[in-house]
């Protein structure tokens, strides 16, 4: 991912998600344990569940790595298995109905690569394929409901030395033939982008760089593409999870050329093609990657700390500390719940060969603040703890007892004329509070004409 990023004392990181506050000592439920490390260190890989359980994890590293190996949850150790036809980055990893692992696309020794590969986790060999019709890296690929699978985007060269072209192009592979059929063309073009399945067949695509906030959706019937609704916010290399309700959850990701993350999450109602918001992160402690656990729940990482998302209540609550890299690893939720946290890049920009396996027990926050704006005047308010920042109506959840500090932003033009709610000492622009229950805080601001 990023290199820009930067780590954060531990305690500020994980009182940070979604607000949380820093008085006192945290105690985190769940368990969490180191398991065998990788033959390689690596970021930027592909992790993937196998069907028996077990874990696939391929390429990545500063120039791809070619190796590939498995992980066993029953004996905590990781197997190299056969290597990679070829280097690569940035490629898609995709299990097929059949239990086969379809690797394709990314960057490998000359460059941005068309080439396709697949994985048999019973024999533990590739088997190269078609290749697909031009160069990709950075695409994104969704398994469809009839086994076949959409490749779509990504960035193609096809010499050394000449321009990157940013695809708006799509293809789609079939199993049972071992070919790859052109199909339509997306609206946008765009890498780093998301491509989800959803209950009707369609597949959603959303996000990518340039950072655009344009959706889309693919029809295999037709092979068409049409817009729908546009995100609330723009990112890129950000994590989409269809839910068992239906609905798609994004979250993570980056909205500039560095990387600077997004801490915003938001929901897909394939039924009205709206999306809304739902959870506020402060920018260091914004999601890495996120993953699907078996019960339904969405689990988001970013190192130290991992928060769950119950779609049941549209809720985030906190869980155990995750000792995992600054950023690049992956997030695997397994059979069991557990979930596997491997490689990755640390602050000082060294690859790890480092897992661990995360038992996740979740603890609801008790506690919400919500802060809203009036009067004519315009202005943001924010916590000098993170969790609020909002020019208008907005909340964040904390631990019982946090005491939080809220500062008024008047914008130019505007004034700010005070504080309305649950202050309890409000000074000039400033109200302090200790969180013994849940409040809303309103801030007023006026025009100066």
């Amino acid at each position: 991912m990023d290199s820009t990023r930067r780590a954060r004392v531990a305690l500020a990181l994980v009182a940070g998600l979604v607000g949380l506050g820093t008085t006192g000592a945290q105690a985190w439920p769940g368990t969490r344990s180191p398991t065998g490390s990788m033959a390689a260190a690596r970021s930027g890989h592909e992790a993937t569940l196998l069907q028996d359980g077990r874990v696939l994890v391929t390429g990545g590293g500063a120039r791809g790595e070619p190796t590939a190996e498995v992980y066993d949850p029953e004996t905590g150790s990781w197997n190299v298995t056969a290597p990679l036809p070829e280097r690569t980055l940035g490629h898609t990893a995709t299990l097929l109905a059949d239990g086969r692992v379809l690797v394709a696309g990314g960057f490998g020794d000359t460059g941005e690569t068309a080439s396709a590969a697949l994985y048999d986790p019973a024999a533990g060999t590739w088997t190269q394929t078609a290749p697909m019709s031009v160069e990709r890296d950075g695409h994104a690929a969704a398994l469809l409901a009839d086994g076949r699978v959409l490749v779509a985007g990504g960035d193609s060269r096809t010499q050394a030395g000449e321009p990157v072209v940013r695809n708006t192009s799509a293809e789609i592979y079939d199993p049972a033939t071992g070919t790859w059929t052109v199909t339509g063309s997306m609206a946008v073009a765009r890498r780093d982008h998301s491509a989800t399945l959803l209950p009707d067949g369609k597949v959603l695509v959303a996000g990518g760089w340039f950072p655009t906030n344009v959706a889309e959706l693919y029809d295999p019937v037709t092979g068409a593409w049409t817009t729908t609704g546009s995100t609330t916010t723009r990112r890129h290399r950000h994590s989409a999870i269809a839910l068992d309700d239906g609905r798609v959850l994004v979250v993570g990701g980056g909205r500039t050329v560095r990387g600077t993350p997004v801490g915003v999450a938001e929901l897909y109602d394939p039924s009205t093609g709206v999306w809304t918001r739902t959870g506020w992160f402060p920018r260091d402690a914004a999601p890495e990657t996120a993953t699907l656990l078996p019960d339904g729940k969405v689990v988001a990482v970013r190192a130290p700390g991992a928060i769950v998302f119950d779609p049941a209540s549209d809720r985030w609550s906190a869980t155990t500390g995750i000792p995992a890299a600054l950023d690049g690893f992956t997030a695997t939720a397994l059979h069991d719940g557990s979930v596997l946290v491997a490689g990755g890049r640390t602050s000082a920009f060294d690859e790890v060969a480092l897992a661990s396996l995360v038992h996740l027990a979740a603890q609801p926050f008790p506690v919400t603040l919500t802060v809203d704006r009036t009067g004519t005047g315009r202005g943001k308010v924010r916590s000098l703890v993170p969790g609020i920042r909002c020019g208008r109506k907005c909340e964040a959840f904390y631990v019982h007892g946090a005491f939080v500090r809220l500062k008024a932003d008047p914008r130019p033009g505007s004034r700010f004329v005070g504080w309305r709610g649950s202050c309890q000492d409000p000074n000039g622009d400033v109200c302090k509070m200790v969180l013994d229950s849940s409040v809303t805080v309103t801030a007023r601001f006026k025009d100066r004409r």
